[in-house]
Order: C-alpha cells, then structure tokens, then sequence
C-alpha cells in the first residue's frame, strides 16, 4: 500500500474507532492517539512513526541559523508592488547584523484553486534545510518529503484568514536525490488537491504602458505629485485595474508605480487596489503598525519590493538586506515602507527615510479608474 493511501486509511480506521467509542457507556468524546506510519522496513510489518510537530513562530531564535549559529530570525509578508502583478512576497532575515546577516526572499504571482499562497520555498546550506510557505485556511498540516507532518499556525501579519507555515530539517538525514515537494493535509490528515485555475482565473502579467512624453492610456491608474521643490520624477508605469474573479480572496493588485528623486534619494510609489475589485475597499495590509509620528501613515520594515522580478526567490549569505540582490531594487536606499489610504486602496511609499516617505505620500494624489471586465 502506498503512504498516502495507507495514511488516509488510518485516519478513516481513528474517525470510525472514535465513532465506536463516542456511542459507549460514558457517553463522552475520549481523546485518541494515532499513531501515522511512515512506511514498510524490508518488506516486514515493522514501521517507523511519523512525527508531528507545530510550526516554528515567524520570528524568534533559530540554532543553528543559515550560518550555523544561534540567532534572531524574522519573516515578513507583503503585497507585490511591481505594477500589473498581483501576489505575495516575503522576507527572511537571520542575524542581527549585516556582516552576518542571511536573507532568503521572494515573490509569488501564482493565483490558483490550491492550497499555497506564496512562498512553497526551500533553501538550504550545508547544515539545514529550510522551507516557508503561506497556505489556505484548511491547511492543517503539511507533510515534508522526510514525512514529518508540520502542524501549520495563525500569525500577525499573514494575510486575512490564512495560515503558515516555517520548518527545518538536518540535511544530514535527507535521503539522496530525497524532493523537496511539500503536501497539503486537512485537520484530517487527508491531502488536499493542488488544483488549477483555468486561464481567465489565474491572472499573469497584466499590461503595462510606461510614461512617455505624458501620455498614458485611458482609464489607467495613475499617481501624481504636485511640482514642488526638491521633488522631481523619474518614471511611471501603468495598467488598468481590471474587475476580475480570482479564487485567492484578500489580494491586492498593483496598479500604478512611480519613482521620483528627492533629495540624495529615490522614492517609489505604489497603488495597490483589490485584485478581484478594484472600487471596493481593499483589505487592510498585512504586518504593519502605525507610525508615532502620525496615525493617518502605517510603516513596516524591509518589504519593499518595487522593480523586485515577480516569480524570483534569492537567497543571499554576504548580508544583503532583502531584495537588494536585484539590480532593479538596488536604487532604492531603504526597504522601509508607508502606507496611507487612498481612495479604496492602499498608496504606498518605498525607500528613504520615514520623514522623506511621509513627505511624498502628504502630497501624492491617486486616481484608480477601473474599467469592467468584458
């Protein structure tokens, strides 16, 4: 009998078992221990018990790190800013300083039926393994390839409703030539289908029109600044924010991203709107708090991931800080972000220092013209 089949067969063995008891002279719901087995040994019944173990948090003490040491890791998700793409990125950064810092991030622009979100990664160095992955809602555990089951959690900071999950393996003890696909169980231990959106729901790329010569297409986002001293822009790039259906609820759609030059540094702009409609009130962002300075501005740091490729994932052991490994990232200062509300969606400051961001976002106005789907 195959693992999985042999796993599902248990679980309907434990719920039957369950059944049985709940109807005996106590009247109450015992609690029941199964054991899940791993697999056959030399073709006897002899059997290896799966463990289970929850999620590690999404920030705290890692031993050993990426660079076999004890130290602080944080990981952060974030909308996708670069413009015509909807998705998520994240950022995980271990060590507290950039001399011996690891970062691992990337973005992800899949929307189907299934079960993984974003992330889905694995990175590893010589010593561990490890993989990140935000899930859907019933994603109750997720079985790794040495079949440890990984008990998914809630968390600040993910987007609504759904879950995550952070786990690390000893390479020593993977299998040669062992895969690194991840499977998605239910609180019943059963597998969930990865499924697949047809072409209509699984949005790509849409398309973009750069500024030239202040023309843009009709009906397009747009984002401008006043003319103002010290303030000069640099680029705009533009899609119209399409009403489409998308299985992924909660996600954002960038529709609009400029740059300007402010000072010693440059400044991006993002409009970000509700992916599947874009006049109604986008959801509130993920991960970030309100700034002491002022409560009309949230901030969170290092998420920014204007001009980042959507479908990259890097992992950097020199101390880079996240996303800066792109050359299309690096004109960027900061990874810092603001955010204010405009309209129905979410304006969005990248780089610089929080006076500066704050600065262009006061005077930055945003038009969002959508245009129904056809």
């Amino acid at each position: 009998m195959r693992l999985p089949d042999l796993h599902d067969a248990l679980v309907r063995a434990a719920e039957a078992q369950e059944a049985v008891r709940g109807r005996g002279r106590l009247g109450g719901r015992r609690l029941l221990l199964v054991s899940l087995i791993a697999g056959l040994v030399c073709g006897t019944a002899a059997a290896a018990v799966l463990s289970t173990a929850p999620s590690r948090p999404l920030s705290g003490v890692i031993n050993p790190d990426p660079n076999g040491k004890a130290s602080r890791y944080t990981i952060r998700v974030f909308p996708i800013m670069t413009v015509g793409w909807s998705g998520w990125c994240f950022a995980a950064v271990f060590g507290e300083s950039p001399s011996t810092r690891t970062t691992a991030y990337g973005c992800s622009t899949v929307e189907g039926s299934g079960p993984l979100v974003a992330g889905g990664d694995e990175w590893a160095n010589a010593r561990s393994s490890y993989s990140f992955g935000v899930v859907t809602s019933n994603v109750a555990f997720v079985r790794r390839p040495d079949g440890t089951l990984v008990r998914t959690i809630a968390a600040a900071g993910l987007p609504a409703n759904d879950r995550a999950y952070f786990s690390l393996t000893d390479v020593r003890h993977r299998a040669p030539g062992e895969r690194s696909a991840i499977t998605y169980l239910d609180s019943s231990g059963r597998p969930l289908s990865t499924g697949r959106g047809s072409p209509l729901q699984a949005v790509a790329r849409l398309p973009v029109a750069t500024m030239s010569r202040g023309a843009l297409p009709r009906g397009a986002c747009r984002i401008s600044v006043p003319a103002l001293s010290g303030i000069s822009q640099i680029s705009e790039t533009v899609t119209r924010a399409l009403r489409w259906p998308r299985f992924q609820h909660g996600a954002f759609l960038a529709c609009a991203n400029a740059t300007y030059r402010l000072g010693a540094n440059i400044l991006g702009l993002a409009l970000l709107v509700d992916a599947a409609r874009p006049h109604r009130l986008a959801p509130a962002l993920p991960g970030v708090h309100v700034t002491q300075r002022t409560t009309s501005l949230v901030l969170m740091t290092g998420v920014g991931n204007i001009g980042f490729p959507p479908g990259s994932f890097v992992a950097d052991f020199g101390g880079e800080a996240p996303f800066q490994a792109s050359p299309e990232a690096r004109i960027y200062s900061s990874r810092d972000v603001s955010a204010r509300r405009a309209g129905p969606g979410w304006l969005i400051a990248e780089g610089g220092s929080e006076l500066q961001r704050a600065a262009l976002l006061r005077q930055a106005r945003a038009v969002i013209a959508a245009v129904p789907l056809s």
